[in-house]
């Protein structure tokens, strides 16, 4: 009995202090740069660290965080940060299948020898096309599709 009693304990002792355990120890001493025990807004920035993320971590609105609530804010910049990639990299894909769509929509245009990338709003298409009408042509398709920043144009023409 008693050895279960101190496995029991020890394993209390283990899980607390894990859940207690920072993702990333001394980022909060590193953050505090003026030792004050809370990290303000400017320093939070200067660590690398969303305005938002801040902002929600800081429930009690006094303009700076403890350690918990630093952590807390970091996990929330990590998260916001996945996000925003998630939803750029959906965006991305997006703006790939609508210019296909609309390539694919053109008669003078052969779709299926032009292949899209999209980065970031950013297209560049390559392949080949029969003439410099059609190549002009795929680049203004895509030019004009919601979403697209800027278009680098790749396609050789084949005579």
């Amino acid at each position: 009995m008693r050895i279960k009693a101190c496995l029991a304990g020890v394993a209390g002792l283990f899980l607390t202090a894990c859940a207690a355990t920072p993702e990333a120890p001394g980022d909060f001493a590193r953050a505090d740069s003026n030792g004050d025990g809370h990290v303000s807004l400017n320093e939070w920035k200067q660590s690398g660290g969303r305005e938002l993320a801040f902002l929600a971590a800081d429930t009690q609105k006094k303009g700076r965080l403890d350690e918990s609530a630093f952590y807390a804010a970091q996990r929330l910049d990590r998260t916001a940060g996945a996000d925003a990639e998630s939803a750029r990299q959906a965006g991305d894909a997006q703006i790939t299948q609508d210019i296909r769509a609309a390539l694919g929509a053109r008669r003078e245009i052969n779709g299926h020898a032009i292949r899209v990338e999209t980065y970031q709003g950013t297209v560049q298409l390559s392949g080949s096309v029969r003439s410099d009408r059609e190549k002009r042509a795929a680049e203004d398709t895509a030019a004009s599709v919601r979403g697209v920043r800027q278009v680098f144009n790749s396609i050789v023409i084949q005579n």
